[in-house]
């Protein structure tokens, strides 16, 4: 999509269009599909957010793709007025404000107990990006699943397990769009240890990955992940006996964390 993203942001500068008025509408082709275009922010959206999940492999599609978000003119070189970000905390309000000359990616971190309301004051032309995150603890129990970008899904044969016997667990995998640098973390039961003892890479239903064996978890580390639906399997072997929570599997962008889901946390009683 980048060399298409500036052709059309090219031929929209030079036309004068107001593509939100009713102007032309550009038809592109990306990765086999058909795409129509009325709104220019909305193709500088779209290359921000593929950016956002994916590696530019060449520096000619760098070139494309900052040639392109620097037409509108907005000049984010130049001096100008600052956005604002303000957290709403009870009676109380944290302010954020950016530099006057702020390009590229710019982070801040705050604690507080019960925030009400984020609001976004945007001073500037031009495109901005930005994502909020919450980070908090809780009771495993309390755990529900959530996802955004992917979804996945944890199968365990939980039918009575006993001491000695073998859980089958099954990842069910879900992307949205094309990623790259995906990491999936799977803790497992205080009462299973791994059927496999050694890492490496593998192929399996489709998708290649890494795969890293630790005391009290497995990691799967991926290089890219096509969009569609992917199913990872592995087994766990039932060493003592008790009740005792599965944790929460994890999987998300390692470049794009907003990207990310995870499941409930499962009780499994062994007899």
């Amino acid at each position: 999509i980048d060399q298409s993203l500036s052709i059309v942001v090219t031929v929209h500068q030079k036309i004068g269009s107001d593509f939100a008025k009713g102007g032309p509408v550009f038809t592109i082709l990306c990765s086999n599909r058909i795409l129509k275009i009325r709104n220019v922010g909305t193709v500088l959206a779209a290359a921000v957010l593929q950016i956002h999940s994916d590696s530019v492999h060449a520096g000619v599609k760098t070139v494309n793709a900052v040639y392109a978000l620097l037409l509108d003119g907005s000049q984010p070189l130049e001096k100008g007025n600052s956005d604002v970000l303000k957290l709403r905390e009870g009676q109380k309000t944290h302010t954020f404000v950016t530099p006057h000359t702020s390009v590229g990616y710019l982070r801040d971190s705050l604690t507080v107990s019960v925030p009400k309301e984020l609001r976004v004051e945007k001073n500037e032309k031009g495109l901005s990006w930005g994502a909020v995150y919450a980070t908090y603890q809780m009771p495993l129990d309390s755990v529900r699943a959530s996802w955004q970008g992917f979804h996945i899904r944890r199968d365990v044969s939980t039918e009575q397990p006993k001491v000695g016997d073998r859980l089958h667990v099954r990842y069910t995998i879900t992307a949205d769009r094309d990623y790259e640098f995906v990491q999936l973390t799977s803790p497992r039961s205080a009462a299973a240890e791994p059927d496999a003892s050694l890492s490496g890479y593998r192929y399996q239903n489709g998708l290649g990955y890494y795969r890293q064996i630790r005391d009290d978890r497995t990691e799967y580390y991926f290089d890219r992940m096509p969009k569609g639906t992917y199913v990872i399997e592995e087994d766990w072997l039932i060493s003592r006996s008790g009740n005792y929570q599965t944790g929460s599997t994890i999987i998300k962008c390692l470049y794009a964390p907003e990207f990310s889901s995870f499941t409930s946390s499962d009780r499994v009683k062994i007899h």
